[in-house]
This record gives structure tokens, sequence and C-alpha cells, in this order.
């Protein structure tokens, strides 16, 4: 900053302003007579006289180099300021003069009044730049000479000791000049890596290898880089800090941590989240996140979803070892018929194609290949095995525009084509209808669940011997909004699939437990009612804790209480069922085996489970009358029943023949309209 007073107005100008600029401003030609006193080594005063009232005063320019510093540089730099702005070319009629006087201590005078007394003789001599000793003069340039060498020395040897120290750092270090994008330092680490990033070189193309410089720059942005050295690679995490170098510029010290064991890592924990380990191939969330790339770019694209229809039972009957080596089977075969990369395992036995551009005709075409190349039978080790692969396909966008609505639409496709046992089904307007519906029933058992909406009923069950209703079944209502009854058969598979039975069986046992505290006994015999349970309970690891605390919560004797259970409970965790049937009949819970005959049927759940009641489906009641077959499977499973000891009830009894002939087959209990429809608990 130049500072300027000139009469009586002060001003201040940039450092490299014109005196041009100067005489314009004030309308005048000025001559400028500058003293320069020095005393003691250091700068004491900068002082002026001027013709006209005018000064000049570079004070700014002495104090650029510090006041710590050799006053000889400081001489230096106004001689260097005074004499270029003096010597330049002047345009039109203005004309500026310079007359510097120098008088150097102690050579001059030993005092100040001395010195100032002497410069201002020398600045009356002549223009320019004037010593009052010539001896002097040319001792203050040898030593400014000799002072620069010292200088230029001592910048070497900080350059020398600054690569020692940060050659020995433990960081890839280097200097990058800001604008130039010049390297101006690189230590040993970074050259082990770059051997071209020295100093002169720009950082581009040195150490980043563009032939251009960076759009977005890694060094500013404090980006993770990554460097191939001899066929290894190497991630750096480059930080960078602004400092002064040796030459006074602010320059980038960058310096980059090796996070290459961070990033291994980082990338091993990403492969197992989005990888099957034993397929060795993407799994599910692979494929979400795939999809929904695919969607975002607008892309048609067809989901297909595969199963091995029978894997369960193969699983069960061969080994879980075997059951790997199938899923590895069927993986290659179906990567055979499908674009690479487009294979993900779903889960389980599901294996999931994604088709970018695909449409219908084009899913079903690839899904037909694949289920022909079942058709040869496969060598499991020493096993021949033929599997059926199902397929359940959707496609983008009419049947969905993100990624969880198109695969849960593939999955109802593959569950009607099991169903229907069509082995290909494609997701159409039925089945979005089926799926509005569920969503709807949801809705429905959650605000009931809130709101207390639910109802349970109890039919009673009639005592062949006695005449008498000692028992009853609970039964689970729900209405809809138009106040009708939902079937059961409808909402209770929705509770299943969404986790909802059980907050929902709770609520039924509670409102059981109520009902038996305002029953009165029977023949001298507690009344006991029956609950359904379902697997999804039964599996729950507080089951039984929380069944105990409700019997003991309201009080009642858990003879009263008996839990149906139907044959697909005990198909899957045989043995964990069998455990907690256990824990609760040792509470007194009895159990009864609903629907039997309709399923697996299989003996042994008789010899090894806790039951005491088997329960004639009502398939086996209906044709009685004229069915002698049917008359025949319900006196096969009497015949059991009384082998095991158990009593047994006849479901869905309708009339008084079904009666007749169902007691003289000797069934012990009768349930049906025939005798009583399910009444509110207050009817019982």
């Amino acid at each position: 900053m130049v500072k300027v007073t000139a009469n009586g107005i002060c001003r201040e100008y940039e450092n490299g302003v014109t005196y041009e600029k100067l005489a314009q401003e004030h309308q005048a030609e000025y001559d400028h007579r500058i003293i320069l006193a020095i005393a003691n080594g250091k700068i004491k005063e900068l002082h002026k006289t001027v013709d006209r009232d005018a000064a000049v005063t570079f004070q700014t320019l002495a104090d650029r180099v510090g006041h710590d510093t050799y006053i000889r540089s400081a001489i230096m730099l106004l001689i260097k300021a005074i004499s270029d702005i003096a010597g330049s070319p002047r345009a039109g009629k203005v004309s500026v003069e310079f007359s510097i006087g120098i008088a150097v201590a102690p050579y001059d005078a030993l005092t100040f009044s001395g010195l100032v007394d002497r410069a201002a003789q020398a600045c009356s001599q002549r223009s320019g730049v004037n010593f009052y000793d010539k001896q002097a003069a040319d001792r203050f340039r040898l030593d400014s000479e000799l002072l620069e060498e010292e200088r230029r020395r001592e910048k070497e040897q900080m350059r020398e000791a600054l690569q020692t120290i940060m050659d020995n750092v433990d960081a890839y270090l280097f200097v990058v000049h800001p604008f130039r994008h010049e390297v101006l330092f690189a230590n040993r680490q970074i050259r082990s890596i770059r051997p071209e990033c020295v100093p002169g070189s720009v950082c581009y193309r040195s150490f980043f290898r563009f032939d251009k410089p960076c759009v977005d720059c890694a060094i500013l942005n404090g980006q993770d880089c990554l460097i191939e050295k001899d066929g290894q690679q190497i991630y750096l995490q480059l930080r960078h800090k602004k400092i002064r170098w040796l030459n006074d510029e602010m320059v980038y010290l960058v310096s980059g941590t090796d996070i290459t064991e961070r990033m291994l890592h980082a990338r091993k924990l990403e492969h197992m989240a989005y990888h099957d380990s034993l397929l060795d191939i993407p799994n599910r969330q692979a494929a979400l996140r795939n999809l929904q790339h695919m969607l975002r770019e607008g892309k048609r694209c067809a989901v297909v979803l595969f199963d091995i229809s029978d894997f369960k039972l193969f699983n069960e009957t061969f080994g879980h070892a075997k059951g790997d080596l199938l899923l590895k089977d069927v993986s290659l075969s179906i990567a055979r018929f499908v674009p690479e990369g487009s294979l993900y395992r779903s889960g389980g036995d599901d294996f999931l194609v994604l088709l970018s551009g695909a449409d219908g005709p084009q899913a079903e075409r690839l899904a037909q290949s694949v289920r022909n190349s079942f058709l040869r039978v496969l060598t499991i080790e020493d096993l021949e095995y033929t599997c059926n692969i199902d397929a359940g396909i959707s496609i983008s966008p009419q049947h969905g525009t993100n990624p969880s609505t198109l695969i849960t639409h593939a999955e109802l496709a593959l569950a009607e084509a099991r169903k229907e046992g069509r082995g290909i089904y494609q997701f159409n307007k039925e089945l979005d209808q089926i799926l509005s519906r569920k969503k709807l029933l949801q809705i429905l058992i959650r605000s009931a669940l809130a709101n207390g909406d639910f109802e349970v009923h109890f039919q009673p069950v009639f005592e062949i011997s006695t005449g008498l209703f000692r028992k009853a079944e609970a039964l689970l209502r729900l209405r809809d909004a138009a106040g009708s009854f939902i079937s059961p058969a409808e909402f209770i598979p929705v509770a299943e699939e969404t986790g909802l039975i059980v907050d929902v069986g709770y609520l039924v046992l509670d409102t059981v437990c109520r009902q038996l505290l305002s029953m009165a006994s029977v023949a001298g015999l507690p009344f006991q009612i029956a609950v359904n349970i379902s697997a999804i309970q039964l599996l729950q690891t507080n089951f039984v804790s929380r069944v105990v605390e409700i019997i003991q919560y309201h009080g009642i004797n858990p003879q009263q209480l008996e839990f149906e259970i139907t044959e697909s409970v005990l198909i899957n965790s045989f043995e964990q069922v069998k455990g907690v049937m256990q824990q609760l009949r040792d509470k007194g819970i009895r159990f009864a085996l609903d629907d039997f005959g309709t399923g697996y049927s299989s003996l042994s759940y008789l010899t090894h489970l806790p039951i005491s009641t088997l329960k004639l489906d009502r398939s086996f009641i209906r044709n009685l009358e004229t069915s002698e077959s049917n008359r025949q499977v319900c006196k096969a499973v009497i015949d059991i029943a009384r082998h095991f000891n158990m009593a047994i009830v006849a479901e869905g009894v309708e009339n008084a023949e079904q009666s007749k002939i169902i007691s003289e087959l000797g069934a012990t209990s009768i349930q049906g309209f025939y005798y009583a429809r399910p009444l509110p608990g207050g009817q019982l």
C-alpha cells in the first residue's frame, strides 16, 4: 500500500500503482525528495521532504520484509522499488524525479540526527540513489551480495534438512504449487510408487497420470486415490494443508496415508454382504441394488425367479451336503442360459435372474429353456436325481416400478406356478388383485389388534357318552368395513405370513382364559376350551413362558386348555415343536391333532408326541352317508385313536344321519352345525 498526502487530502494506493496515476489524481507535477536514515542496522524512520506540499511514503514496502530482517535487505528492496518507478518512461507532460540519499551507520554517523543530516546531504547531490560515503556504498553492496549468498546457502541447507526429515516420515508426502500444478518436493515414499513425481513435474501427469489437469481434484477434495505399482494396488487417503514454502509462496503440503488394508477389508465385507458364499454368485441384496440402478436409468427389465420344487424333501431325505451340491449344479445349469452377471441367489433354493431390456415373451422363452434343461438326470455324487424347476416372472414397468415390488410380484407368480403345476407363470392383474386383498387384510388385522375389534366365538363339542357339552373350540372372527365376517381361511394365512399371528394368538388365549373364569363346571368336571395354535407361535422362543404368564394372571387351571395343532406344524422343526409341546404338557395343557388324515398322517407323531385327542377332518364326514370309503377311513382313524387311548372328535357333523354313523363307528365327541353353531362368549 502507498500512502500519498497532497494539498491536505490523504489517499491510499496499491503497491503496483504508477506515478502517472498519482500525478493524474493530484493534477500536479511533483519533485519528490526522500531522505532515508539508518541506525544500528535497523529501520528507524522513513522521512520525507517534498516540494509543493506533497509526500510519498513507502512505509509499507519496508513492512514487507519485517522489522527483524537485516536492514540491508530492506534498503535493497526500497532502492529497487523506487528506482524501477523512477526509471520507467512517463506519458504526456507528467515527469517525476527522485533523489534518494542514504546514510549508513556506523560508517557515516553514530547518532540518529547525524544519519538524517548525512542522508539529506546525499539526497541534495543529484537525482537517483546517492550514498553519503562512496566507500560505504561499496561495502554495503559487497555485504549485500554476501548476504544473498548466505541466504541461498541457508535455503539449500533447509531444503536438504527438510528432504531428510520428510524422507523418514512414515507417510507419502509431496508439495504442490496450487496454481501451476508443479511438484515442488516429493519424499522417498512418493518416489517409490511414482518415480516420475520429482520437483518440476506437474502433479496431474507425474502422480495421477492424467493428460490434463483434473476436473475434480483429489487433493482439494480429500479423496481416496488408487495407485497401481508392479501389479499391486495401493489405496492412499489424500489430505492437504496450506503452508508457506521456502520462497515465501503459499503451497499445498499433501500427505497420503496407506489405507490399502482398510479398503481391502471393506471390499471383503461388501463382497460378503452382496455375495452368496456357497454358490459364489451375487445374492438378493445385490439383485435389489442392481435392479434399482436399472430402474433409475429408465431401462425396461424382467425379473425371473426360479425355484426347485421339491428341494426341501430332497434336503431332508439325502442330507444338507447333497442339497448343497444340488444347488451348485442348478446354479451352473441356469448360468448357461442367462447373460453373465445376471444370476443371483435370492435365498434358499430360489434363483433370481435380471434381464435388462427384456419383455414378457423373451423372459418366458428363457424360463422355458432353463426348465427344459432339467429334463435330464442329474448326478449328485453317487445319486441320480431328476429335479423340477418352476419359474415366476414380473416385467417393469407394468408390474412395478421399484425393486421390492417387482421381486414380490415374481414371488407371487412363482407361488402360482407351483400351485397350478404350470411350471412358468407371469404376474397378471388377477394376482395383483390377490396382493391388494392381502394388503387390505393386513391393514384390517393391525387395526383389529390396535382397537380390540377381533371377536372370539365358541363352538360347543357334544360328548356322546354323557350327552353333555363340556368342551368348546375357540374360533377367531374378523369383520370387514361393511360388518360382514371374513373367512378365517382368508385372514389367518395373512396373519401368519406377516408374523401378526403371534400377537393375535396371545389375544385369543387371553380371551379364552377370561371366558373360562365365567364358565361353571359341568357334571363336576371343569369346562374345557380348545385353542388353535400355529407353527409360528410354537417356534417363538418365549412361547411357553408367555402362555404360563397368561394362565397365572387369570388364575385358571391349565387342564382346562387344549391346544389344537395341524400336521403341517410338525413337518418343519419336529424336534423343536416336540420339546415345546412336552413343556406345555408338563404344565397340564392337553394337545389335539387337528385335520388328522388329510396330511402326511404319520403314526410316528402319535407315538412321539403328547397328543390326547385326534380330530377327524370334515372332508371325511361330508359324504359319510353315501361313501363307503369315507366310512372305512373314519373307522380306521377311530381304531388308531382307541389303540393309543386317545379321544376322537368328529368335525363338521351337519345332520342326524352323520351323527348316528359316526357314533356307531366309535367317536367319543361330535362337533358341527347339527348340534350348535359358533356362539359369542355371552351365549355359550
